[in-house]
Order: C-alpha cells, then structure tokens, then sequence
C-alpha cells in the first residue's frame, strides 16, 4: 500500500478546482473520476470529460509514488466534511483508497488508471496572452448574449478574436450580440480565433495572473499563472460573422440612467407576459415611457424617466435581455441608439468598452 500526507485546505482545494471537470452520469465511466498522479513530490490531479479537461497540481507533498482514479463527486462530498493534516493510502489489489484524518478513518472505491483518456497536447503553439481578470469580465459580459443551442452550438461559445479596434470578446444569440473590448491582452498568431465553451466558464473563474492559450489541431488549451490548466476540444464549426449586426449609425440616440433603467426593467418584468418579458419603449422628446402587461392575468405597468438628447420611437424589446446586459455595464450612463421599430437597437457602455446590439419584437 502507497501513501501520502496533505493538508485538507490543499487537498480540497485542487479537488474541488479539478472536479468541474468530472460529468455525473457519463456514457464513458473514466469520465467521472479524478486521477491523482504523485511522483517527486508533486501531486497531480486531473478531471477529465467528453469535452473539457481540468488539470492542478501541488508541489512539496511528502510520499510514496502513486496513481490512482476515485469518483469525483464521492471524493468531493467526504473531502469536504474533513479537516486537519490527512494521509490518503491506495491499495491497487483491494481497489479502496484509505483517508486517514483526526476524525476518523473512510474509504471509497478506486482503481488504477490504466488506459484512461488523455488530452494530446503535442504540436501545440502560443496564440495568445490574456490576464485572468480580462477573461472572466469578458465571460461576464459574453453571457448576456449567449444562449444553448443544439443546432448551432457555435452560438453556445465565446469568441476570443482581434477586431477593428483591437483584442475582443464576443457572445451571439440569434436575437442579441454582445462585445467587449478591447481587452488587455496580445494575439501570438495570425487571425487567432479561440472559441471558449460555456462548460469552462466556472472552471475559469479559479484562474490567476496570465493565462497563455495554446493551440493544436484538436484542442484549444488555457494555462494560468497559478498553474492550473484547462484543455478544451476546439470548435467544430466556424463562430458567426457578427460584426455587420452592429449598426454604424443611428437616427434616434439618448443617454440614459443605467441604475434608473435597470430598476425599471427589473419591476416591469414583474408584469409582464411570456418568457421574453416584452417592454414596450415609447420616446417623445425627452422622455421615455416603459409600459408591460400579461393579457391573461390582468396585470400590467408603466413607468416613466428623463433622457439626455431627444428622439421619437415606438419599440418593443425583450425585458429580460436588456435588464442582463444592463447589469454587466458599470458606467453612470449608458448610450442606446434607434433607427427604426423593426432595426436592431445599440445599448453602449463606453467607460467598460461594452457594445451590445438587442433585436426588437416586431409582431
């Protein structure tokens, strides 16, 4: 029996990191485990599924070399009630690992990791360097517009690309666009196009300081300073052209309350029908009027406030994508430019480098 010793807040913490990337009920049973690799003194953990993989590892662990694979989400749920310097044994002849802690000891069914799925990582390149902090805003903002769909799952991800005015992030519905840029960071390679996954959305979050993403035919690979790694198959499909969506001009164009229109979209909601939340926008002058209501139960709502710059529209817009979009933009004020009832609408936040674009309902 091999053995090793590690300090619960460690060991939590890698386990916890890697275990997004273990599925519950996968077709490929070696898809929820978590494999533990100590060798020289370096444990390293990995979580691996049919799309993504996680990977950590810690450094200066006292033990014998080992691997073994234990279901994630058991090991998770014990590791977590634990606490104290823990000592972990595997025996691969009874298939048990043992975790000795001052409580107690507890066992889970394990194995040796034979023939288990592995990223190829060979014949990569550097495409390009972005701060941590740069990518999780750029999720932020992404996420307003990004929606699951089985038949274009290209419109499920976030794209990394070099636009017009410099390094951007991009999420596209088929009823709304959302751009953040330009961002902090340096494309590596020519026409670099990194199409991020919403499955590593939360894996992300655990990355800091530069995250260098490589490439090679098959996979997409982030690398973050604090030495976590998460490799992600590249896309089947090529993202959305998304840039002719964004109107250059605009006839009608005000600035606006963020805070005050936000409040007004979040009570509207409250009143409105259908899973859009339909709002209706009315503009005489410099006022804006907000009006919803629910036909079938009665209920309904109007509310009125103060715009810079004048314009006179009728538009009806999905409550519930404008009040997501709102809450990713910081600035006092936002922008928002009208052409028309049936043309796209173009809400600005120049201050956080947000441009977003909300397709009005026409019916």
């Amino acid at each position: 029996m091999k053995s090793f010793k590690i300090e619960h807040k460690d060991l939590a913490n890698i386990a916890s990191f890697c275990g997004r990337g273990v599925s519950s009920k996968p077709l490929v049973p070696a898809y929820k485990m978590l494999v533990f690799s100590l060798s020289g003194g370096t444990l390293k953990v990995r979580g691996i599924n049919h799309v993504f993989g996680v990977y950590d590892s810690i450094s200066d662990v006292v033990g014998d070399d080992v691997e073994f694979a234990v279901d994630g989400f058991e090991f998770n749920k014990l590791i977590g009630r634990l606490s104290g310097e823990l000592e972990l044994s595997f025996n691969a002849m009874d298939k048990r690992v043992l975790i000795k802690a001052d409580t107690g000891k507890y066992r889970l069914w394990a194995e040796s990791p034979t023939n288990y799925p592995l990223h190829d990582s060979s014949n990569v390149s550097q495409v390009l360097k972005i701060n941590a902090a740069e990518i999780k805003s750029a999720i932020k903002v992404a996420s307003t517009s990004i929606v699951k769909d089985e038949l274009r799952p290209q419109l499920s991800n976030m794209l990394i690309k070099n636009g017009s005015n410099g390094l951007q992030a991009a999420g596209v519905s088929n009823f709304s666009l959302s751009v953040l840029g330009p961002l902090n960071g340096e494309c590596l390679a020519d026409d670099v196009e990194v199409q991020v996954f919403p499955e590593i959305f939360q894996a992300i979050g655990g990355f800091d300081g530069e995250v260098l993403v490589y490439q090679n035919s098959g996979l997409s690979i982030f690398k973050a300073e604090n030495g976590r790694v998460i490799a992600q198959q590249k896309s089947l499909g090529p993202f959305p052209t998304y840039e002719a969506i964004i109107p250059k001009t605009c006839e009608h164009n005000i600035e606006v309350s963020r805070d005050g229109l936000l409040g007004s979209m979040h009570r509207l909601i409250g009143v409105a029908d259908g899973e859009s939340k339909l709002i209706k926008v009315s503009i005489s002058g410099n006022r804006m009027s907000l009006s919803a209501s629910d036909i079938d139960s009665g209920s309904a709502g109007e509310e009125s406030m103060e715009i810079v710059g004048e314009a006179s529209i009728d538009i009806t817009i999905s409550g519930t994508q404008m009040q997501k979009m709102l809450y990713a933009m910081l600035a006092e004020n936002v922008s928002i430019g009208f052409n028309s009832h049936k043309s796209p609408v173009l809400i600005k936040d120049d201050e956080s480098g947000i441009v977003s674009v909300l397709m009005p309902f026409t019916c």
